[in-house]
């Protein structure tokens, strides 16, 4: 049982992850799979589905210095803002 809070925090069978290495392994492993409609964990050749209790990806750092501006996810991949693609959800 792998879940991923809405906070970011990974969690296997009702506990936190403790190694915060594995932890940024699985945000650096997360991929979407047209196939199931689901985001899964990539590891080598594993796979495993996880519960994603509100979106997979998760902003560490912006960097506004540059245009444009570039956001480092939970993971330390780092990628352009795209304004057009932020949504608001009710909470």
């Amino acid at each position: 049982n792998l879940r991923l809070s809405r906070n970011g925090e990974w969690w296997h069978d009702g506990r936190p992850f403790q190694n915060s290495k594995l932890a940024t392994l699985f945000h650096r492993s997360i991929v979407w799979d047209p196939t199931l409609g689901s985001y899964l964990i990539s590891i080598g050749k594993e796979r495993a589905i996880f519960e994603c209790e509100s979106t997979p990806y998760f902003v560490a750092t912006l960097n506004d210095t540059e245009v444009p501006w570039i956001l480092t996810l939970l993971g330390d991949h780092k990628e352009a803002l795209v304004p057009e693609s932020l949504r608001r959800g009710p909470e």
